[in-house]
């Protein structure tokens, strides 16, 4: 837009009036003053109006696997356990850590607040439903999971 701007100033001197003004089919205003008077202005306008009509391609280099981890990823609690576990025991990473008394943040499980309010996520990520966890499968799996979140999420 930026350089739609840098037209508008450059070319003003050239429209006259509001009548002026064609609506094109995408939304975009173009003056027949300016392509009339003007030769350098109509091939910066044109150039500038083919940008915004082009549509943009949409990426086909994703894999099969990318596109089923994707779509997976959005309904992944259909398909996993609660995460991150309730039943996980978060004292021997504590203990690694060296912290004796910190407080778990509330509404968050898995992550703990020491006495300087410094926050440490010890929540296992081996097990969380992301991308890198899922990339790892097979696709026949994902496919599986895939099956498996859809149904769930057709039934609620």
């Amino acid at each position: 837009l930026g350089g739609l701007l840098e037209f508008y100033e450059e070319c003003s001197e050239h429209t006259s009036s509001s009548s002026d003004w064609d609506y094109s089919e995408n939304s975009n205003y173009v003056s027949t003053n300016i392509f009339n008077t003007n030769n350098k202005a109509k091939k910066k306008l044109r150039a500038l109006l083919n940008k915004l009509r082009k549509p943009k391609k949409k990426q086909t280099s994703k894999s099969e696997k990318t596109q089923l981890v994707k779509r997976i990823l959005c309904r992944w609690w259909y398909v996993f356990k609660e995460w991150p576990p309730e039943d996980y025991n978060y004292s021997s990473k504590l203990a690694e850590l060296g912290l004796s008394g910190p407080k778990e943040v509330p509404g968050y499980p898995g992550l703990f607040m020491d006495s300087k309010e410094v926050i440490y996520d010890l929540r296992p990520y081996e097990t969380a439903p992301t991308y890198n966890n899922l990339v790892k499968l097979e696709k026949s799996q994902l496919v599986g999971l895939l099956c498996s979140a859809l149904k769930a999420q057709l039934l609620e």
